[in-house]
């Protein structure tokens, strides 16, 4: 039997398990805490749509057609304006980047020529 050197550059299996471990419940802990505001609005959502059915589902068949209609169309309105956000943040992030890449590069384009014009 030999015994394990602890100079050992690759990491044992027990070890790599156990990293992994962490490195999943720390991303697990990231994803709650960006989840939650979420789930806690579909909740609250769910909830005043059901106190909307109770408040005028008594009343008539019309009134809770109206207010679900109502109600359907001012989630799809949020949905779509959240949806809008999103692709809005994700396209001024990428020009963002690429102005900064064209900047960096026009940069280093004028240096390199001034250092050569200066060469002379």
């Amino acid at each position: 039997m030999t015994r394990p050197v602890l100079d050992d550059p690759q990491p044992s299996a027990a070890l790599t398990a156990v990293n992994g471990a962490r490195e999943s419940k720390s991303e697990l802990r990231a994803m709650v805490t960006l989840a939650l505001p979420v789930v806690v609005a579909q909740v609250g959502l769910m909830a005043m749509g059901a106190v909307d059915t109770v408040m005028v589902g008594h009343i008539s068949a019309h009134v809770l057609a109206a207010v679900m209609d109502g109600a359907i169309k001012v989630s799809g309105d949020a949905l779509a304006k959240a949806g809008q956000e999103a692709i809005d943040n994700a396209a001024k992030g990428a020009s963002n980047a690429l102005n900064k890449a064209a900047n960096d590069a026009a940069g280093k384009a004028a240096k390199g020529l001034n250092d050569f014009l200066n060469k002379k």
